[in-house]
């Protein structure tokens, strides 16, 4: 059997996404913080990590040296449509909790992983003959199928999503950052899954292998993401929450009130130096949900909860770049909250328009 690779690319693209998935999703578990929401996310990670691992198995051709492992990631791979609808039942729906009949969705997995008992006691040969399309009886066939399962289930789930949520697809209004993002991902998703399900109907491996390519991509994006907007998820739940009746979650609060305790809290308590604060932590020194804070942020002040942070930090570190001139630049970005010095770098660049070094060389911005 043939054990060299012959697709080189893939097999790095596909083998390093799965386990940049599987070290995200074990990075998910081990936050100081867990829930039901991290869990849920390092579930659904795993499970595209498997995916992943098994699309660089096949692709690179090491099936061929390897035949027992084809397919054996396809009842794990089921559970990402169920995963992703309790991540956003939760994150929508907080309060309601995981109940029996839950278990319920889990069921066509378990039913794949019976339908799949033929194929795993098949012999190896007959097994690649499946996989690389010389055997085509009816029994081919229904293997195909249920390869093609976990890519329908991942469709109907996000479709059910945005059919429930049309608001955040909307194209008639201004889009924010978060109904943008939405807009993307999910054309994103439904473009690498069609992708794949069109390369199996008409049996064209090279849209497979761009199907498979679009999952890495995905991940290495939502991570991307979740850095340059760690208060991305509050935000999609204040969106959520408020869009679909129009209304806003700060019905019968003082918001006046809150934002002058909010920026008399920042001064006084100055909360911005610890390099974790959470939109939480502060949502609840002012007695409010986080969704409320977060739409006072966006919609009264006009910014995220990470630049509203940044500004006080920035403010803080002007200070001292001026006052404590023996200290070094990367001791006054950590002194003021930023838990590197290249955030700290962006961050001063983008509000004051100069580098740190700059700002206290005395030079103004071009």
């Amino acid at each position: 059997m043939n054990s060299s690779i012959t697709d080189p690319v893939s097999f790095f693209l596909l083998s390093s996404g799965a386990v940049f998935a599987l070290v995200w999703a074990l990075g998910q578990c081990l936050e100081r913080r867990t829930g039901s929401l991290s869990y849920l996310s390092a579930a659904t990670l795993a499970s595209a990590g498997l995916w992943l691992l098994s699309g660089a198995h096949f692709f690179s051709g090491l099936y061929q040296a390897f035949p027992h492992l084809l397919l054996v990631h396809l009842p794990v791979v089921a559970c990402i449509g169920p995963c992703l609808y309790f991540y956003y039942r939760k994150l929508i729906h907080p309060s309601i909790p995981i109940r029996p009949r839950d278990v319920a969705h889990f069921v066509p997995a378990i039913l794949v992983a019976v339908a799949l008992i033929p194929f795993y006691s098949l012999s190896p040969g007959e097994k690649i003959e499946i996989a690389t399309g010389i055997r085509k009886d009816l029994l081919a066939k229904w293997f195909g199928v249920l390869n093609a399962f976990p890519k329908l289930s991942a469709i109907g789930y996000l479709s059910a999503f945005a059919i429930r949520n049309r608001f955040l697809l909307s194209l008639r209004a201004p889009l924010n950052h978060v109904q943008l993002f939405v807009i993307l991902f999910g054309c994103w998703i439904v473009f690498g899954t069609g992708l794949g399900l069109f390369g199996m109907i008409l049996q064209t491996p090279s849209l497979q292998r761009w199907s498979a390519w679009t999952l890495p991509l995905i991940i290495f994006a939502l991570y991307l993401v979740s850095k340059r907007y760690p208060e991305f998820i509050s935000e999609l739940q204040v969106e959520v929450k408020r869009a679909p009746y129009g209304k806003s979650t700060l019905t019968r609060l003082d918001v006046d009130r809150i934002i002058e305790n909010l920026q008399s809290y920042m001064k006084s308590e100055r909360p911005f130096l610890d390099e974790d604060l959470k939109l939480a932590d502060v949502a609840d020194a002012m007695h409010i949900t986080p969704h409320q804070l977060s739409e006072i942020l966006n919609e009264r002040l006009g910014r995220n909860f990470a630049r509203f942070v940044n500004q006080y930090r920035i403010e803080e570190a002007r200070r001292l770049l001026l006052e404590e001139s023996d200290r070094t630049v990367l001791s006054i970005a950590l002194a003021v909250g930023f838990n590197s010095k290249s955030a700290f770098n962006g961050a001063f660049l983008d509000f004051c328009g100069v580098t740190p070094s700059q700002f206290r060389s005395g030079q103004s911005p071009k």
